[in-house]
């Protein structure tokens, strides 16, 4: 049930402010309304939907200025995190990320929308995850979560890119011990993160009015089992 309204919300089918009906998620997805309901709970923790008191769920709506606010809390925080493991990485810490970034370019380029931003997550809270400090992490997982839907929500299909090369130069900075490294690590993630914000785009506002049962039974049909498992 995440998985389903996740990729629909990323993929512009379900757009912000459309509500999402217990009864009807249970119906379609053929799942008790209480696991519905954790499912909820879950992706309001992750800021994809709004829980409202005695109104119900729905996608959530950003605005332009809280992605602007996310994207420059990323950047202090991130910037950080480049500069303090640079030179202090293992190999096999490096080789996961390279991987990560490479899986990250395949999905990009078969045009699977869900999987390109949830691996662009990923390397950057496995990054947050080498700095071994747990609170960090958990901040930043928050922040990386908002940062999904805003770029599913504002930044244009024909407006992307999965950053590749910066974020494998970002690795190569990070394999060096030197002060240098360390000042051209966090000038490098800062610059990628701002590059995102940049791209974004208010688009056109969409009907929120959508039939969800219907849209969730197509999304199941056609979910692909490469993009659920990088999900």
């Amino acid at each position: 049930m995440y998985e389903a309204v996740f990729d629909a919300v990323l993929s512009h089918r379900l757009p912000p402010g459309t509500k999402l009906v217990e009864s009807v998620l249970s119906e379609t997805l053929a799942l008790p309304r209480a696991v519905i309901r954790m499912g909820l709970l879950r992706l309001a923790h992750d800021h994809i939907v709004e829980l409202r008191p005695n109104r119900g769920a729905a996608v959530a709506s950003p605005s332009l200025q809280d992605a602007r606010d996310v994207y420059d809390a990323r950047r202090i925080i991130e910037g950080a995190i480049a500069e303090r493991l640079a030179g202090s990485m293992t190999p096999e810490q490096l080789k996961a990320l390279r991987l990560i970034v490479m899986q990250g370019t395949k999905a990009f380029e078969r045009g699977d929308t869900l999987a390109w931003i949830v691996l662009a997550g990923r390397f950057h809270l496995e990054l947050a995850h080498c700095a071994g400090n747990p609170v960090l992490h958990e901040q930043l997982r928050a922040l990386v979560s908002r940062s999904n839907l805003i770029t599913g929500l504002y930044l244009h299909p024909g407006n992307t890119r999965f950053s590749s090369d910066e974020r494998l130069d970002l690795l190569e900075q990070l394999a060096h011990d030197t002060p240098g490294a360390k000042r051209i690590a966090r000038r490098i993630m800062e610059q990628l993160l701002l590059g995102v914000e940049q791209r974004l785009r208010v688009l056109p506002a969409r009907d929120a009015s959508v039939d969800v049962g219907e849209l969730l039974r197509v999304s199941q049909s056609r979910a692909s089992p490469k993009t659920r498992d990088a999900a």
